[in-house]
């Protein structure tokens, strides 16, 4: 068999935004570190090793719940999760 190279997959998304202008949420997309403030059963998210904004860096994330899912709730009000 010869030795074939797939070719490098390339994409892009656009979305027209009504709300914030870009220069208003870039500064919070950029942080690589603040998945805890996306995802609030994240405890703490922060950088391990690499430069910020360069390709490579690693972040160290930790979270007390077994799963992603939100609170149950029941017809008296929210509920804690048992997880």
């Amino acid at each position: 068999m010869a030795d074939e190279t797939l070719p490098r997959w390339e994409g892009k998304a656009i979305a027209e935004l009504k709300g914030p202008t870009p220069d208003q949420v870039w500064p919070f997309l950029a942080d690589f570190c603040n998945v805890h403030k996306l995802l609030p059963p994240i405890d703490t998210c922060h950088r391990v090793e690499g430069i910020p904004g360069q390709p490579g860096l690693v972040r160290y994330c930790t979270s007390t719940r077994s799963t992603m899912t939100p609170p149950r709730r029941s017809s008296n009000g929210p509920t804690r999760d048992s997880s």
